[in-house]
């Protein structure tokens, strides 16, 4: 019976592996950043300052990504209406993210208009410059 329990737990162990997701990693500023966040081409209109990717090698979805925007308000206006997003007036828990790298919005919460979905879904705008900051992670 014991033999039967571990040869199945082995079974189990090594089938996770073929789960895996090939594409998993940390990936700065890379091109491929992108399609990665939103299984998509990058619009020609959109400047990309930064951005920030990890994709968990988990059985399981899991990722994080960060991204500074050039000023756009066509991709701001969509981001918001297509997301569902609302316009975050408390501040007081405001949290930039887990792994946020330095670039990732590193001004003080008040210099932002702040919008959020229901899940962590997060657009910052600068309200000096315009530029955007997109967040977003699922674990």
């Amino acid at each position: 019976m014991r033999l039967i329990a571990m040869m199945v737990c082995l079974a189990l162990a090594g089938g996770c592996c073929c789960l895996l997701p090939i594409d998993a990693g940390t990936w700065e500023d890379d091109e491929g950043n992108w399609r990665r966040a939103f299984g998509d081409d990058k619009p020609d209109d959109v400047v990309v300052v930064h951005s920030w990717y990890w994709r968990s090698a988990h059985w399981t979805y899991e990722y994080e990504y960060y991204f500074q925007i050039e000023k756009n308000e066509e991709l701001r206006e969509e981001f918001i209406s297509f997301n569902g997003l609302a316009k975050r007036t408390d501040l007081d828990d405001f949290k930039r993210g887990f792994q946020a790298p330095a670039w990732y919005a590193p001004k003080e919460p008040s210099e932002y208009e702040i919008w959020e979905g229901e899940d962590n879904l997060q657009l910052l705008m600068d309200k000096e410059s315009g530029d955007l900051f997109l967040r977003d992670w699922q674990f």
